[in-house]
């Protein structure tokens, strides 16, 4: 066993290992001490509060330093049992005091700084506070939380401070939050990247990894704390996700007593959706758990696919159909967390989802030779059903030390295990000179995987050290059969050529260093993280077999300067990201007989360099603008051939990527009741690669920007109308089209403001939209166009009620597995 004493061991060891970084950074750093001076003078404030009756010093009373200039808050402190207080190292500026005790009248006195360049001290000396003549009746403090905040590494955008929060989605909100967007097709982008990794709480979680849009489109954003956009992740994530990391914080309020809602909502086009949440903590055991669900409508929808094909000879296929689409969805999460004493905390989490759809599409196809006469065609139904699951089991141990609070050792277990099982009975009937009979396919795969990890930070007044070790073991499979309607034998027969087993093995073991600087107003963060990767896969049924090892040295270096109101943000780093089980699997997949597509298990990780330089200023608004730069060598493309009459879509490391782009946010409240936030980004894209032995070449801008106008109209309603604009996506054959999607709501709260009630619709102009994807090659043009439901009334009922007393612990430290790309793209 892993008892307490060899816990010490491990420490001391992480401890030698702290002190020689230390050691090594002072020495190769020996000018990091000038960051933190000035050429201007500084000065510091200091003082003494005291009763003006009793002349007894007055603790625990609030002490506000605010600039003169920008009226902003500087900082806020608390006096100690002496009454006394002291501000140091400041800018030589006017500064404004306010002195604040219940049962005592304010005080505000300012210090106007000195024109000299020595360093200066104003001591105030006693300040007499005078008693609160009136009497004392309800006290109401009101403070705004600030929308948007930079730090050295991410940007986080506090959901509770968003005042559209408890009407909306966590997936509707996203296109609010600096540097993401929503596509057409409700994928999540980063930066117009859809390479990234998402987390819960800092982990990875089945349920958005496989499937972001359905888990975020459940989930309310009231249940959110902040989301977390990580353009520079820091060495202790995996070096996985070429544009970063989201990061999703649940609201984790867990205190004395309880707090519960419950919600209800109605979407003509989505559904039904119910949502629940409960939080609750006796003592030194606490609890949290959540569920949600939705079960979308019946619908029907238009498709169309053609290609029309220029060598060797000219045709034309037209596929035109119905796509039929109804399903059910749920997520539920419990978590636990036990604190034995202030230094020994245990939590534990267990995650659920399962989703499951039936899906159908009916179309008739005809190919049209050079002349326009008919040489096929037939009619197809496919049927579709589709059952996903998944399990999330997570367990934490957190170690801390009597000498330092935010010393930390935490050992942490994680277990994923998301199966999907997908069936295709595609059935041929009106044949006109085509010769394929119905079929039937069936796939099951999946992931199974364990985490075993090792964290360890030991902080400093102005300096922190990270470090750790991890291991991920990781296994994919899939396991495909394949049947051919014999119409003798009316009945399906086995057709080995489609039958195979397919397992990939990939283990991941990595140590990391990470280091923090704070010399004010400087934040300079750096790091390095070694990565082995070991793969085994093996094609049962060809007895083919893939092996292959390689390691990555991945640095990190991220430095902020922040000014009065503002802050200037540099970043570097590596990314790798490894092709997911949607890439990888091998499995043929013939929905239709015309148009099929599978994965590439000889797919290879790709590093991807990632530059940025961002400036944020906050004040009355929020504003910030980022420039990035990013490129790689061996990107994954999707590419799509034509071989005689059926088109063949897989995945290659064919593509040269460079991307440069440029995000924009501004947040402004105009008054009390009108505010305004607006989040934009245009991205320039280099891409190339050759394919077929052909070279392929495709560049242009990109991009999308979001608005939206929030009116307080009382104390209880509210409106609000947002606009989105996306504009086309560029790939390496071809684009998809640009779209304009906008959303207007209005919103009632009762009871104290426990129940609130919200309609909304969007897009009432028209009821359906298109989207199409293009691909051109010299050989033949294709173009895939789907109806979508556009125009939508939604209705919100959501019920808040209980109470709370004083906050828990939770660990600091879990496991994040952030090594994957290649997430779903399947969606309705």
């Amino acid at each position: 066993m892993f008892n307490r004493s060899h816990m010490i061991a491990v420490v001391m060891g992480l401890r030698l290992t702290s002190c020689i970084n230390i050691l090594f950074f002072l020495l190769t750093f020996p000018d990091v001490t000038a960051i933190a001076q000035n050429n201007t003078s500084l000065i510091s404030i200091m003082g003494t509060i005291m009763d003006s009756t009793t002349r007894k010093p007055l603790g625990l009373t609030t002490v506000i330093l605010k600039s003169v200039h920008t009226s902003k808050i500087i900082k806020s402190i608390l006096t100690n049992d002496e009454g006394g207080f002291n501000f140091n190292t400041l800018s030589n500026q006017p500064y404004e005091i306010t002195i604040t005790r219940i049962g005592y009248q304010k005080m505000i006195l300012t210090v106007i700084g000195t024109s000299g360049m020595a360093d200066s001290s104003f001591d105030l000396h006693e300040i007499q506070l005078s008693p609160e003549s009136r009497q004392l009746k309800d006290v109401i403090v009101v403070a705004a939380r600030p929308l948007i905040k930079r730090d050295v590494d991410r940007l986080s955008y506090n959901v509770q401070a968003d005042p559209d929060n408890k009407i909306q989605s966590v997936l509707e909100l996203m296109s609010k939050v600096p540097l993401l967007s929503v596509d057409a097709d409700d994928n999540i982008l980063l930066k117009g990247s859809g390479n990234y990794k998402i987390f819960i709480n800092g982990r990875p979680s089945s349920q958005v990894s496989r499937n972001p849009r359905e888990a975020l489109r459940a989930m309310p954003a009231s249940s959110i704390l902040r989301i977390e956009v990580i353009t520079t992740p820091p060495a202790k994530y995996d070096a996985e996700g070429l544009a970063g990391i989201i990061n999703i914080v649940m609201n984790k309020k867990l205190e004395d007593g309880y707090n519960a809602s419950i919600g209800v909502n109605y979407n003509n086009v989505i559904g039904m959706s119910e949502n629940a949440s409960f939080t609750g903590k006796k003592g030194k055991f606490g609890i949290t758990g959540r569920a949600y669900d939705y079960k979308d409508f019946k619908r029907y929808l238009e498709r169309k696919k053609t290609w029309q094909s220029f060598i060797p000879v000219t045709s034309l296929l037209t596929q035109q159909g119905i796509y039929s689409y109804a399903g059910i969805y749920n997520s539920e999460n419990l978590e636990l967390s036990y604190e034995f004493d202030s230094l020994n905390l245990v939590s534990a989490s267990v995650g659920f989802f399962k989703s499951k759809y039936d899906d159908q599409t009916i179309q008739a196809a005809e190919l049209l030779n050079d002349q326009n006469r008919l040489v096929q065609s037939y009619n197809l139904r496919d049927i579709n059903p589709q059952n996903e699951s998944g399990l999330d089991i997570d367990l934490n141990y957190q170690l801390g030390f009597k000498h330092h609070k935010n010393e930390l050792l935490t050992f942490s277990y994680l277990r994923h295990n998301f199966p999907n099982s997908q069936s295709n009975e595609v059935l041929i009937d009106h044949q006109y000179d085509y010769p394929q009979n119905s079929y039937l396919q069936v796939n099951n795969n999946g992931t199974r995987e364990q985490t075993i990890q090792l964290d360890y930070i030991h902080p400093a007044k102005r300096f922190t050290i990270d470090g750790g070790a991890k291991a991920i073991m990781r296994r994919n499979f899939s396991d495909f059969t394949g049947e051919i309607f014999d119409p003798i034998a009316s009945r399906y027969i086995p057709d080995e050529k489609q039958n195979n087993q397919f397992n990939y093995n990939q283990n991941v073991y990595s140590l990391y260093n990470s280091w923090q600087l704070k010399f004010k107003p400087v934040d300079f963060k750096a790091g390095l993280r070694l990565e082995h990767t070991i793969v085994d896969a093996d094609f049962r049924s060809e007895k083919s077999t893939i092996h292959e090892n390689y390691t990555n040295l991945i640095p990190v270096i991220s430095v902020q300067h922040t000014f009065s109101g503002s802050a200037v943000t540099l970043g570097y780093t590596q990314r790798i990201s490894r092709p997911g089980i949607y890439q990888l699997n091998p499995f043929i997949a013939r929905p239709n007989p015309q148009f099929i597509s599978s994965g590439n298990p000889r797919l290879r990780a790709v590093l991807n360099n990632n530059f940025e330089v961002a400036y944020s200023a906050f004040g009355k608004g929020n504003y910030s603008i980022a420039l990035s730069y990013s490129f790689a060598n061996n990107s994954i493309q999707q590419v799509t051939t034509l071989v005689d009459t059926v088109s063949y879509t897989t995945y290659l490391n064919i593509g040269e990527n460079k991307t440069a782009g440029l995000n924009a946010s501004i947040n402004y409240p105009f008054s009390k009741a009108i505010s305004v936030n607006f989040n934009s980004a245009l991205t320039y894209l280099w891409i190339k690669g050759t394919y077929s032995g052909r070279f392929y070449t495709n560049n242009g801008l990109q991009g999308y920007a979001n608005t939206s106008l929030s009116y307080k109209i009382n104390a209880n309603w509210k409106a609000m109308a947002s606009l989105t604009y996306v504009s086309a996506n560029i790939m390496l054959q071809g684009r998809t089209n640009a779209y304009i999607f906008n959303t207007y709501r209005l919103s009632k709260q009762l009871f104290n403001k426990k129940l609130l009630l919200s309609a909304s619709v969007s897009n009432p102009y028209s009821r359906y939209r298109y989207a199409r994807t293009e691909t051109v090659t010299t050989d033949f043009r294709q173009l895939v166009s789907s109806q979508r439901n556009y125009r939508m009334f939604a209705l919100n009922v959501n019920y808040n009620f209980g109470a709370l007393k004083s906050a828990i612990r939770k660990n600091q430290r879990s496991i994040k597995n952030d090594d994957l790309s290649g997430k779903s793209t399947s969606g309705k």
